[in-house]
């Protein structure tokens, strides 16, 4: 099951949706919406870049790994 493997600040999905919290020191409700959209919409862009950088980052080392094993096994088969 995936959902069992997903986190949000370390905890389940499923426990994090049912014991949900609003943080009103980062969304004040009495902001206007648009306020509270666009704020939440720049930690979401954070998210993403952070992600992308992170996924890339992995991508390369499984590319160098991946080389490395090629290389080592051309050279024993040599």
């Amino acid at each position: 099951m995936i959902s069992s493997s997903l986190t949000v600040d370390g905890i389940p999905v499923d426990s994090y949706l049912t014991r949900f919290v609003w943080e009103e020191a980062k969304y004040p409700t009495l902001s206007p919406l648009k306020e509270i959209v666009d704020g939440i919409h720049v930690q979401v862009a954070k998210i993403e870049e952070d992600l992308k950088v992170n996924l890339s980052i992995r991508k390369d080392d499984i590319e160098m790994s991946l080389v490395l094993i090629l290389w080592e096994t051309e050279w024993i088969l040599k």
